[in-house]
């Protein structure tokens, strides 16, 4: 990318944010989507502003989450502590390099904020950030999590990544030979999920963000980025390495036309909601349990 264009296109995008913007937020933010859409581009990309660290599907949110519904707010720092040490169990080897040295210190700092706010919400943001002072703190998590994650935080956004369906069977098939209908059914399933969210939170809390788009114009996607979470765009965004877009278009000689047109059948109604023209099909196909497993 030519820098005189990123640096145009970045002086106009801080120009545009305001202090509020700059300090309205406080995490977490949520990258997601279906698997093999691109989830792990899109998260480094978010790591590359400043004031961002997301997490590499550590799980410690859904973990903490699960430990804490089953016992009421600790009251003692026995209690408190033991339920730390669950939880630091649970993933223990990914938990113990996020926050750090796991010290007494550690435990009586995390057990006095636990009593000045006395919720899970606050609780686990100290947890997870550890010793980490970025502004925005969060993870590339499970689609299942994103919803509740929005209601414990007000501040909460998520990013949702689309791809291509039909690259995304491609993919699947490759890694792991999971059949095209499954995945395309679980496609859909994410689509409607984040077109759902989008209608119920709107656009300052919920982002849908093209894979297409990440890896063909990323200063402009790094620029809606930049907005959505009130922070400036990168520098050095020539520096930053993405897959080749080559990628983008292995789909059309790995799949059939038959697998292509089966594809679309299912996806036809979300695939146009996100502009992925389709080729073959012409309209959507509602699919039964019985059509299902004939079609597996």
């Amino acid at each position: 990318f030519m820098p005189k264009l990123h640096q145009s296109l970045a002086d106009r995008s801080n120009a545009k944010l305001t202090s509020r913007t700059q300090s309205r937020f406080t995490g977490p933010l949520l990258v997601t989507g279906s698997s093999r859409s691109g989830t792990s581009s899109l998260r480094r990309a978010a790591n590359y502003f400043d004031e961002v660290h997301l997490e590499y599907e550590l799980d410690i949110l859904r973990d903490a989450l699960e430990a804490w519904r089953q016992i009421d707010v600790p009251s003692s720092k026995a209690a408190h502590d033991a339920f730390l040490d669950r939880v630091l169990k649970i993933k223990s080897s990914n938990s113990a390099e996020m926050i750090g040295k796991q010290t007494p210190e550690f435990y009586d700092r995390l057990y006095e904020r636990c009593l000045e706010h006395g919720s899970f919400g606050k609780w686990i943001e100290d947890l997870y950030r550890g010793e980490n002072t970025n502004q925005i703190w969060g993870d590339k998590c499970e689609l299942a999590q994103v919803r509740y994650f929005l209601s414990v935080y007000p501040d909460c956004q998520a990013i949702f990544i689309i791809r291509d369906p039909r690259a995304v069977a491609s993919s699947f098939y490759e890694h792991s030979g999971v059949n095209c209908v499954t995945t395309s059914l679980a496609w859909v399933a994410a689509a409607r999920l984040a077109q759902d969210l989008a209608a119920e939170h709107g656009s300052d809390r919920i982002m849908l963000v093209r894979y297409e788009d990440l890896l063909s114009d990323l200063p402009r996607t790094m620029q809606l980025i930049s907005r959505f979470i009130g922070q400036p765009v990168p520098d050095r965004l020539d520096e930053f390495e993405l897959p080749n877009q080559e990628s983008l278009h292995k789909w059309r000689d790995r799949l059939s036309d038959s697998k292509i047109r089966r594809i679309e059948e299912i996806c036809f109604d979300e695939m146009q909601a996100q502009n992925y023209r389709p080729g073959i099909a012409t309209e959507k196909r509602n699919i039964n349990r019985f059509q299902y497993g004939l079609m597996l």
